[in-house]
């Protein structure tokens, strides 16, 4: 991770200066047991000013607004330390300096387990250095975003430790003023440090060092007295940063809204007392914190759940509007829900009017659109995301099958019109194309593909088009002219020969489907119309009853029909448990999810599930009126085994003896 990673959502303002990010970028997770390297440090900022006499730079860790942290080797005891230095550019800034030397002697000052360790300071002309404690693992930031929010005891135990470092410099008169995750360095065992005292402010200096009205600090973790001007800064002040920090371990959110349903209830009392508004309803100093956590002294978190104002940042509660303090409107704090859009509270999970899950339904809908735009990965995604709350969600099972199931007929599509290209069947190849488009839209490669092939077909249809014509084939002729126009409709010569062929040939008016024929029957009252449908249904009862006579009398021809009828079936609801399978590994196999992928079978057709192991899954196919049964396990392969229905003897009567 480099340094300007580490300050992404960070704003750190010192005296008013803007000059961007300037905390201290320790560092990125770098093992003490890497392999060494030894980096030339770039000319703008090592020229004439590198340690080498007594260090070894191995690699740079990070770079801020002033400094840059390198990782290097003490050659005189042998020890890997972390070197800060300043930039050339910093050391002509008498307040980069003066910030320098104030970390230095408040480190210095200071000796705890829980605060990172100086070891040398080194001044060579106008370059300043200082050689300190190298911690590998980086910091509690970088934890949070590589493994999400801790666990209560975790955030405990580390609460624990840095209002015990928290204390120990308040009682050496020193204030940290920038307690941050970044902030907190961790060891190779995980303990925390305290670092970057770059902002460090001494009790009985104050005053010289705090312009009157000047914000110190960082945007979302200072005090609200802190923000609104630096020289308020006490203990307490520490305290409300330390409480922002668990806050953002606990929930993986920076601080910016302060939502306390989202802390874990062993530590939400500790943090929000941490969080208090005003000052005197925190904790008054770190040694009250450190025994809250050690004894389990809960503070009583707050009965209403708000969200501090867009404009002022005044905490209200749930129920307000408009803000209390500043009158800015409070939109933000509902939303109204999907099913049956009663108004409900941000923070509130379920909807009190319907009982729906609030952020599951937003997730529903996302899905719902993404596949609606032809978006079927976006589509996964929001689906997966439900599964991952709730692996019992029905519609998100079933939506993740059919995708998994559209994506294997994509790649078996790609593959055939990859193989029919290379034999020169570039219409076959064109057709696969379109269908892959059909399913997903968003498949760019393949509508390139089709673009690139459209004037080769062009060309080819034309071609027969004419050797139809010629060959006086009029309707292939018409065929093959109509394909070109479906490519290019503005095509001269395929309209010019059109007009050729459609003075001996006149294409066959479009079928009317079945069902629509049925709504005209019933409209219209015709006599041709009602014979035609007396003939359809007399067709449907002969053939009925030539299959219940061909069941009856076990003809071997019909068994073998209706075999092959199940033998199909079984190779369909093959493909669909595979697509099953591989979607929800560790979920039983049962009939709701092989429906779910879009499969049918004919009624006479029986399947069932034998065995729902996802590992060793069994599924049984077997037809009413066949003799063989259809074994199929998800992997391609087929068992066949006769299939006889004993009938069941009644029971024999008691003989008297």
């Amino acid at each position: 991770m480099c340094a300007q990673d580490k300050l992404d959502d960070q704003l750190t303002m010192v005296d008013g200066m803007q000059q961007g990010q300037t905390g201290q970028q320790e560092h990125t997770g770098a093992l003490d047991d890497a392999p060494t390297m030894v980096v030339e440090p770039s000319p703008d900022t090592m020229a004439g000013q590198s340690p080498s006499e007594r260090f070894e730079i191995l690699d740079e860790l990070g770079r801020g607004g002033m400094g840059v942290v390198y990782k290097a080797r003490d050659k005189k005891l042998g020890r890997i330390i972390a070197l800060k230095s300043l930039k050339p550019e910093s050391t002509a800034s008498n307040k980069a300096v003066e910030r320098f030397w104030r970390e230095a002697k408040a480190i210095a000052a200071l000796s705890h387990f829980n605060i990172v360790g100086i070891y040398d300071v080194l001044e060579q002309g106008q370059a300043l250095w200082i050689a300190m404690e190298f911690l590998p693992n980086g910091s509690l930031k970088d934890k949070v975003k590589n493994q999400g929010p801790l666990p209560p005891k975790e955030i405990a135990k580390i609460g624990r430790q840095l209002a015990d470092a928290v204390d120990h410099a308040h009682s050496r008169g020193i204030f940290h003023r920038d307690i941050k995750p970044g902030n907190v360095l961790l060891s190779e065992r995980d303990t925390p440090k305290l670092g970057d005292f770059g902002l460090a402010q001494e009790m009985s200096t104050a005053g010289d060092m705090t312009v009157a009205g000047a914000m110190m600090g960082t945007m979302y973790y200072a005090a609200p007295e802190q923000m609104a001007n630096g020289s308020n800064v006490d203990a307490r002040s520490d305290i409300y940063s330390l409480g922002a920090t668990l806050y953002m371990i606990a929930t993986g959110e920076a601080p910016r809204t302060i939502r306390p349903n989202r802390i874990p209830e062993e530590v939400r009392g500790i943090i929000c007392k941490c969080l208090e508004e005003h000052p005197d309803k925190r904790f008054q100093n770190a040694a009250e914190l450190a025994k809250a956590f050690s004894t389990g002294e809960f503070a009583e978190a707050p009965k209403k759940i708000g969200q501090a104002c867009p404009a002022c940042g005044h905490f209200n509660p749930e129920t307000l509007r408009f803000c209390q303090k500043c009158g800015g409107g409070l939109a933000s704090l509902f939303r109204k829900c999907p099913k049956c859009r009663a108004e409900n509270h941000v923070n509130v999970e379920y909807c009190g009017k319907c009982g729906e899950n609030i952020p599951m339904a937003f997730l529903a809908l996302k899905a719902r659109k993404a596949s609606a735009d032809g978006q079927p990965q976006a589509a996964a995604k929001a689906w997966k995301a439900i599964l991952a709350k709730d692996p019992k969600h029905q519609e998100a099972r079933a939506n993740l099958i059919r995708i998994v199931e559209n994506n294997r007929k994509i790649k078996e599509m790609a593959n055939f019109a990859k193989e029919a290209y290379k034999r020169g069947d570039k219409e076959s190849a064109y057709k696969c194309f379109c269908q892959i488009i059909e399913i997903d839209p968003t498949l760019e490669e393949a509508k390139k593909k089709c673009e690139s092939m459209k004037p080769g077909l062009v060309q080819q249809r034309l071609a027969r088009g004419r050797t139809f014509f010629s060959a006086k084939k009029y309707e292939q002729a018409y065929n093959q002219l109509q394909g070109v126009l479906d490519l290019d409709e503005f095509n001269r010569e395929a309209l010019d020969l059109m007009t050729q062929v459609t003075r001996f040939y006149k294409p066959a008016a479009p079928k009317v489907p079945k069902s629509a024929v049925h709504v005209s029957m019933g409209l219209t009252g015709s006599r041709k119309v009602n014979k035609k449908v007396m003939s359809f249904i007399a067709i449907c009862v002969v053939s009925l009853f030539m299959t219940i006579i061909i069941t009856l009398s076990g003809n071997e021809d019909g068994n073998s029909m209706f075999d092959a009828q199940a033998k199909n079936t079984a190779v369909e609801v093959d493909k669909a448990l595979k697509a099953v399978v591989d979607t929800l590994p560790n979920q039983p196999v049962t009939l709701e999810s092989i429906l779910s992928t879009g499969v049918q079978w004919p009624p006479a057709v029986s399947v069932s599930v034998d065995d729902p192991d996802p590992e060793h899954p069994k599924i049984i196919v077997v037809h009413a009126a066949g003799k063989k049964m259809f074994i199929v396990n998800g992997t391609g392969e087929m068992k066949e085994e006769p299939f006889n229905i004993t009938p069941i003897q009644p029971p024999r009567p008691a003989v008297d003896e």
